[in-house]
């Protein structure tokens, strides 16, 4: 989300690499609720994006009803 060379940009959006099992619109929602959150932490605090404490913005969209795992894997991904 980060671009290297541009500070306080964030960049979300669709992309259908993957194939069709990854093209969902709930992939961009997500990614977009998380770029906005980043943003409204950032400039709640008074820092630059890339400074948004992570463990915050997990808190806050976990908040919403994103499902972060808190620690470690999720659980259907050990399985793979």
């Amino acid at each position: 989300m980060l671009p290297q060379e541009i500070t306080n940009l964030l960049a979300v959006g669709k992309s259908s690499v993957g194939g069709i099992r990854f093209r969902t619109h709930m992939l961009s929602i997500i990614m977009g609720q998380a770029a906005g959150t980043a943003a409204a932490i950032a400039i709640a605090d008074g820092v630059a994006v890339k400074e948004v404490d992570i463990r915050k913005l997990q808190a806050k969209l976990r908040a919403t009803g994103i499902g972060i795992p808190k620690k470690g894997v999720a659980p259907r991904l050990r399985k793979m």
